[in-house]
């Protein structure tokens, strides 16, 4: 790795710092990280939505679960990128077998539910860490602004998640109302049903969307916190500026030598004073021989007529290794004059750490002391009784919770049948603008209902209909309609308590007289003719079966 040829200005930032730092990369390389993405997860994932068409739900979930794996492919190009290097397209994507699963069963269970993985991929794909040597650097950069890459990867999980709900509202709320009987009660059977593909399908292409266009920026900011956390630990910003000045010191160097060996700074040295360069020389050599070993000591005779040029040549190949017992004692005093440093202001830091007490033990003789120190242990074994008890009856309370998380989605996949409680009660008197009058109600509503229909009494025979239909609910099957209750609300609560004959029969109707109430559309009479000859057989016969069955 060669930090002078690195494309970002290196200094320590602040965690958010880091990650705008990451979301500039990202608008740099734009157009090779997406390319790279699409190039790897398109086909595989539109070939996998037609070949496991019946199930689109787990293709999602299966795409969803391995992605951190496609995203190892753009942490390959920025690390290179950073460092001046841009591989095309085409050899990251051929080259993600090398990269592409390293440690790649890890990173598929356990550590895809970490917080801090865009983080943590760097030490194992950059830095080839495993085991030991890895959990250690991760404690070195996990240190401090950590909390900056949970905080992305939560707020990105979010961001994701409320730009597809808000996606999913602005469709229903471009359709008219009176179409969207039961969407939003029965969501995830209209979205996720065996039967919905095409619904599905759109469902499943709008993720796959969402997380392509987030994943460069999540990717890129991770990778922009890892290179801060080495920045500061490494301080490669320090190294950085030494190395760009050692550069420019050897091009200061490099010009001055040139300069020297040119013909006419030689004649003008020589014209203006003959005897500056044997002086030079000496002064040289005489460096030279006082920071080598007398064993190694070499006469040197540099006459008048030597030139500057050789001078330097002879300095050059002379040694330059100090005595050993002189090193030591020079590394001593240097370690010295570093602990006395460090030791006073304003290196020198004082901690005074307090804490308030309250001692309600007013009688403070030393005679008391042991009398004090048994009852604060007998106190201390209070709490500690208390606190496990507190342990044991929480414990309880988080298994009850999961038990009934279980069985509340048992219920609500149809895997199993919870048992309701039913309270007979008395049907309200109006029920979106009909009244439920059941003396009013002739003896065989349908057939009545049915000669009003002919009778082009559309309304009457309709609200007859519907009349009759919940007062027989609320008497037969305990449907508690209250006060205020919309049709949609109706048709839940006997999809809930009724069996799927009736609930199937009260939403027809229910369909019809919105229809023909709010959108002043008439039905036909084949569709009338239905409703009244199927009432009877819907509403008795499905009661009788059912209580047969409960006999």
């Amino acid at each position: 790795m060669r930090l002078e040829a690195i494309t970002a200005k290196v200094r320590p930032r602040l965690g958010w710092e880091a990650i705008d730092l990451g979301f500039g990369m990202v608008h740099l390389h734009w157009k090779a990280l997406f390319g790279i993405w699409f190039g790897l997860t398109l086909l595989p994932f539109l070939t996998s939505l037609i070949i496991f068409s019946d199930h689109i739900f787990w293709v999602v979930f299966t795409f969803l679960w391995i992605k951190p794996l496609f995203e190892t492919a753009l942490l390959h190009y920025l690390s290179r990128a950073l460092f001046g290097e841009y591989p095309s397209i085409k050899k990251v994507i051929l080259d993600f077998t090398l990269y592409g699963f390293k440690q790649w069963f890890a990173l598929l269970t356990w550590r895809r539910f970490s917080f801090t993985r865009p983080l943590d991929i760097p030490v194992t794909q950059l830095e080839n860490l495993k085991g030991e040597a890895r959990a250690r650097r991760l404690r070195t950069l996990h240190a401090f602004n950590s909390g900056s890459v949970v905080w992305l990867t939560l707020l990105f999980l979010l961001l994701q998640l409320t730009v597809y709900v808000n996606i999913v509202l602005l469709v229903f709320w471009l359709i008219p109302e009176i179409y969207l009987e039961g969407v939003l009660t029965n969501f995830w059977q209209l979205f996720w049903a065996p039967d919905s593909t095409l619904l599905q399908s759109i469902q499943a292409i709008l993720i796959y969307s969402l997380v392509s266009f987030f994943s460069p920026f999540y990717v890129s900011a991770g990778f922009s916190v890892y290179l801060n956390q080495r920045t500061i630990l490494e301080a490669w910003d320090i190294e950085l500026t030494f190395k760009q000045l050692r550069d420019r010191i050897n091009q200061q160097l490099k010009r001055h030598k040139t300069t020297l060996k040119s013909p006419s700074a030689k004649a003008s040295t020589s014209s203006d004073n003959k005897i500056s360069p044997t002086k030079l020389s000496c002064a040289i050599l005489l460096v030279g021989m006082f920071s080598v070993n007398q064993a190694e000591a070499q006469t040197v005779v540099v006459t008048k007529d030597n030139s500057l040029e050789q001078a330097l040549d002879l300095a050059e190949q002379m040694p330059f290794d100090q005595n050993k017992t002189e090193e030591q004692k020079e590394r001593k005093l240097i370690e010295k004059q570093i602990d006395s440093v460090i030791n006073n202001d304003p290196f020198k830091r004082k901690i005074k750490d307090s804490h308030l007490t309250f001692d309600f033990d007013f009688n403070s003789s030393p005679n008391n002391k042991k009398k004090s120190n048994d009852s604060d242990v007998q106190f201390g074994g209070f709490f500690g009784v208390f606190a496990q008890l507190a342990e044991f009856l929480l414990w309880i309370a988080v298994a009850a919770l999961i038990i009934w998380l279980v069985l509340k989605v048992a219920a609500l996949k149809g895997i199993i049948s919870l048992p309701k409680k039913r309270v007979t009660s008395a049907a309200p008197e109006i029920l979106f603008g009909v009244e439920l009058d059941e003396k009013s109600l002739p003896e065989q509503p349908e057939r009545t209902a049915w000669e009003l229909w002919q009778q082009q009494k559309h309304r009457a025979a309709l609200s007859l209909l519907l009349r009759a239909s919940i007062v027989e609910l609320v008497n037969t099957y305990n449907c508690e309609f209250t006060d205020g209750y919309t049709e949609l609300e109706c048709a839940e609560e006997v999809d809930n308590s009724t069996p799927d004959s009736i609930s199937r029969y009260f939403a027809q109707l229910i369909h019809i007289w919105r229809l023909f109430a709010y959108g002043h559309q008439l039905p036909d009479d084949q569709q009338v003719k239905a409703l009244c000859d199927n009432w009877r057989n819907s509403l008795f016969n499905s009661n009788d079966s059912t209580l047969e069955a409960n006999a």
